[in-house]
């Protein structure tokens, strides 16, 4: 997650809405302040649970994206179930 992308997307949709940051937080259940440090991208220390309540208060979605070594990751990930599948494919090669 880009913080300082979130906070600003954060802060543009609210000003769209026409909202203070206390209306965004009364509509999120979070606090002013925590409103306002998303907004500014500090979200290093913010709940989880508050930063999704303020991207659905906007009704936006919260995405959680992790990265490693371009596309090893999912050459990994995939590891196992290419396994099964080349395991099927000699079973259907041997029964003809």
């Amino acid at each position: 997650m880009d913080r300082i992308r979130f906070g600003r997307s954060v802060k543009a949709l609210r000003k769209r809405r026409r909202w203070s940051q206390q209306d965004l937080a009364d509509a999120s259940r979070v606090s002013r302040s925590v409103a306002g440090r998303i907004e500014r991208g500090e979200v290093s220390r913010v709940r989880w649970a508050d930063l999704e309540a303020v991207a659905v208060a906007l009704d936006g979605q919260l995405g959680l994206e992790f990265r490693w070594r371009g596309a090893d990751l999912d050459r990994l990930l995939d590891a196992n179930h290419a396994a099964t599948v080349e395991a099927l494919a000699r079973v259907y090669r041997s029964a003809g």
